[in-house]
């Protein structure tokens, strides 16, 4: 049984060092292609995005990029909320409208690459922690039903506090040098704070949907598809 083991032993160290020592190699002649080093060194170091399905939760979402380091990239994102699809038709709301949502919410993070052998400095599989935070205001109408035979609408306005934290993994491509195409999804936490005389009623329809992501309770979830262009 000890001779197993030992043989055993044996032959995992050796295919760990072959492992070790073929990917050394690789790493070695990645870096001595003179050719590979140059279009590396050209590659675009910044990029624009757009998120390309924000319009559809009535909001938009553009982005940008910097490479720091040939691991690592800054990305911050600049949201507004407002502009697109409305596609709720007042939820738990007592009113006769869906709400209008107006404000905005900003996002940074960093994004760490795994592949060292990356011909494109903003291609490839990475993993990226982000803190978003924003504010927004709901102008809703309600009917407010007097003596049971006729009523008034009334607008009121409510705001928003949101904030979260969220571990995002996804990938990018790099298309032609000149356009970027990434997807990705993350899990975190997140919270709110409420503000205005229809509190309740906003914090029922309010507690799902915070437009750049969702949430349940505490669990945050976030994704989608970022489109763009590349510059130096």
């Amino acid at each position: 049984m000890k001779t197993h083991l030992v043989a055993t032993f044996l032959c995992l160290s050796l295919l760990g060092f072959d492992i070790s020592f073929t990917k050394a190699q690789r790493h070695d002649d990645f870096l001595s292609d003179s050719s590979i080093i140059q279009k590396y060194k050209a590659a675009p170091k910044s990029d624009i995005t757009f998120g390309f399905f924000s319009p559809i939760n009535q909001h938009l979402t553009f982005g940008y990029e910097h490479v720091i380091s040939n691991d690592w990239i800054l990305s911050g994102h600049l949201g507004i909320i407002g502009p697109g699809f409305n596609l709720n038709t007042g939820g738990n709301f007592s009113g006769i409208t869906a709400p209008n949502p107006s404000g905005a919410f900003a996002s940074c993070g960093a994004k760490l690459f795994f592949n060292e052998y990356r011909y494109e400095k903003l291609q490839g599989f990475y993993i990226m922690p982000e803190i978003v935070a924003g504010y927004f205001n709901y102008y809703s109408a309600y009917y407010i039903n007097q003596l049971g035979w006729w009523g008034s609408t009334i607008t009121v306005k409510n705001g928003v506090t949101q904030y979260a934290t969220f571990l995002n993994l996804g990938y990018q491509w790099v298309m032609e040098k000149m356009i970027i195409f990434n997807i990705h999804g993350g899990l975190g936490y997140g919270g709110y704070k409420l503000s205005g005389p229809y509190q309740q009623n906003l914090n029922d329809y309010q507690m799902s949907n915070f437009y750049d992501y969702l949430a349940a309770g505490p669990l945050a979830f976030s994704g989608g598809i970022d489109i763009g262009i590349l510059f130096k």
